[in-house]
């Protein structure tokens, strides 16, 4: 009969700590679905930007799956480059990694570089009631 107990109060922990696990889990995911997409378009393309980290309405994170080529666009050179935030921020800021410069933007674009090769760009957003987001994009021009 104590062996019975002991039985049925561990499988009751394991569910308990199971429901917890997926509770979390899925609250996490949620998080992200939360957080304001930033969409890249040049000549009628676009994709959609990896979220590199945000700390955006109370929840936080930094990501590190970043995939050059599920976040990017391939473009001629000097390309008109639009952002399209689905939340649109107070304030942006648009850098070129490798030359650690920043983007001059005019209403939410920008040129392209003129030369071939790989660029990767990060944008850091700032909502000042909800916090911040930091996306991530590579442009390859041919």
């Amino acid at each position: 009969m104590k062996k019975n107990i002991k039985i049925i109060t561990f499988t009751i922990s394991i569910l308990f700590l199971m429901i917890i696990t997926i509770n979390a889990s899925n609250s996490k995911k949620d998080n992200i679905n939360n957080i304001p997409k930033l969409q890249i378009e040049s000549n009628s393309i676009n994709t959609d930007s990896f979220i590199s980290d945000y700390n955006y309405n109370g929840a936080k994170k930094y990501l590190l799956d970043y995939d050059d080529d599920k976040y990017s666009l391939t473009i001629a050179p000097s390309s008109k480059i639009n952002l399209k935030f689905s939340n649109i921020p107070h304030e942006y800021i648009i850098s070129q990694i490798d030359s650690n410069k920043n983007i001059q933007l005019n209403d939410y674009s920008f040129e392209a570089p003129s030369s071939k090769g790989s660029y990767t760009y990060y944008v850091t957003a700032r909502w000042y009631d909800k916090g911040h987001v930091t996306y991530k994009f590579t442009l390859y021009i041919k």
